[in-house]
């Protein structure tokens, strides 16, 4: 990952843990999208769970930031 997508992202993380009031967001519905989120730095860690895409939308933002980013990493070995 180069370092201007790394900023970005940590961006985004401080944002979306900033705008996030709660650290979990469901859907009152089943069989839906669930994604959890768990970032650590110098403060610690921080989690975020949505289930449901029901989140605000600056967890969507972060959410797509990084399967954007794993999408285009290069992987080396394991099971493909």
């Amino acid at each position: 990952m180069d370092l201007k997508d790394y900023a970005r992202l940590a961006q985004l993380f401080e944002d979306t843990r900033t705008a996030s009031r709660k650290t979990e967001y469901m859907g009152q519905w089943t069989d839906d999208y669930f994604v959890t989120i768990t970032a650590t730095d110098s403060q610690g860690s921080w989690s975020i769970s949505d289930y449901g895409q029901v989140a605000p939308p600056k967890v969507w933002a972060l959410q797509q930031a990084l399967f954007r980013q794993y999408a285009t990493l290069p992987w080396a070995g394991g099971v493909k």
